[in-house]
C-alpha cells in the first residue's frame, strides 16, 4: 500500500488528476485523513483546481460542512472563481437554492462579473422581477451582456416603459447608442 500511495502522489505531484483523486483516497483508505486534508490544502490553496474539487468532496465524506462553507468563502472573496462553482454544485446536490442565491449574490458584489447574470436570472425565476430587473440593468451596463439587455426590455415591456424598453431591445440588437451608465 505504502509504494501505491508514493506512486500515486508522485504523478499526482506532476499534475495527473486521476492520480491525485487515487492518492487521495489510498489515504483515506489507510485512515490518513488529516494527510489527505492537509496535502489537498497546500494543493488547492495554490491554485490547483483539482485539488480544490477533491478538497470538497473529501470534506464532505468526513461532514465538514461548515468548516468547508467557511473555506469557500475565503476562497471566492480572495477572487477564486472554481470555488463559487464548487460551492454551488454543492448548494444544487443539498438542494439549497436559498443559499445558492445568496453566494451568486455575494460573489457578484466582490466582483465576479460571470456570477451577474445567474443572479438575475435565480430573482426571476422565483418572481423577483423588480429585483431581477436591476440586476439585468447591472449586468447589461457592467459586462455589456446583450441577453441581459435584452431581459431587461422584455420587462420593461411588460411593465409598460415601453420608450425605456425600445432603448434596452434596440441595445441588444447592436442598434443604439451606449448604455447608461450604472448608478453610484
Amino acid at each position: 500500500m505504502a509504494e501505491a500511495i508514493a506512486l500515486y502522489k508522485r504523478a499526482a505531484d506532476l499534475g495527473d488528476p486521476i492520480a491525485l483523486r487515487q492518492f487521495v483516497a489510498e489515504l483515506l483508505d489507510a485512515g490518513r485523513g488529516d494527510e489527505a486534508l492537509a496535502w489537498l490544502r497546500t494543493r488547492s490553496d495554490s491554485g490547483d483546481v483539482d485539488a480544490l474539487g477533491v478538497r470538497v468532496e473529501v470534506m464532505i465524506s468526513l461532514g465538514l460542512y461548515g468548516e468547508m462553507l467557511d473555506w469557500l468563502r475565503g476562497r471566492i472573496s480572495a477572487g477564486d472563481f472554481a470555488a463559487l462553482t464548487e460551492a454551488l454544485a454543492y448548494f444544487d446536490e443539498a438542494g439549497m437554492e436559498e443559499a445558492k442565491l445568496e453566494w451568486y449574490q455575494e460573489a457578484a458584489v466582490a466582483g465576479h462579473t460571470a456570477a451577474l447574470m445567474p443572479v438575475a436570472d435565480h430573482l426571476a425565476a422565483r418572481g423577483r422581477t423588480t429585483e431581477a430587473l436591476d440586476w439585468y440593468r447591472h449586468t447589461a451596463i457592467t459586462t455589456n451582456n446583450r441577453v441581459a439587455m435584452h431581459r431587461v426590455g422584455r420587462i420593461l415591456l411588460e411593465r409598460g416603459r415601453t420608450e425605456e424598453a425600445h432603448f434596452w431591445l434596440n441595445r441588444s440588437a447592436g442598434l443604439d447608442g451606449e448604455a447608461p451608465q450604472a448608478a453610484s
